[in-house]
């Protein structure tokens, strides 16, 4: 089970992304853990209208539970993904956006017992560092050199 820490409240993490990515990255995540309970993608192609988005996440957001914890992560801030996300979640209870998905980030926010908001920010702040330049001819990291 994916619990948040709060009594019976399940998390639920929600993966949108342009093209396939946040399938992808899902998948990922089962190679590394070994499940994705309560984790969901939405991909937004080309083709992809606003209607068929919104109906996307609708269906989703019918599956929720009052009590759920929702995180919504999208791959660009400015993006159609965040854009959407921000006009078909007003009114939901419970839920935290973050944007710049990477897997290191999902898989941070998939193992962590979630208690406070605080928790999420240095789960973002950790993300943001572990991208780094390695330089390959010393095998270091750019931060060691």
């Amino acid at each position: 089970m994916n619990k948040t820490g709060k009594g019976d409240t399940m998390k639920k993490i929600l993966l949108v992304s342009h093209g396939n990515f946040s399938k992808g990255i899902k998948q990922s995540l089962e190679v590394i853990v070994g499940s994705s309970e309560g984790v969901e993608a939405i991909t937004i192609q080309k083709n992809t209208t606003r209607s068929q988005a919104k109906l996307a996440f609708d269906t989703f957001l019918e599956s929720l539970q009052t009590q759920d914890q929702l995180f919504v992560l999208t791959d660009i801030m400015q993006g159609s993904t965040s854009q959407y996300v921000m006009e078909f979640i007003q009114g939901v209870a419970n839920v935290v956006v973050v944007t710049g998905l990477n897997l290191g980030l999902l898989l941070e926010l998939y193992v962590t017992d979630i208690k406070e908001g605080q928790q999420v920010d240095e789960i973002i702040e950790a993300a943001r560092n572990s991208i780094c330049r390695i330089d390959h001819q010393k095998n270091t990291t750019e931060d060691e050199i």
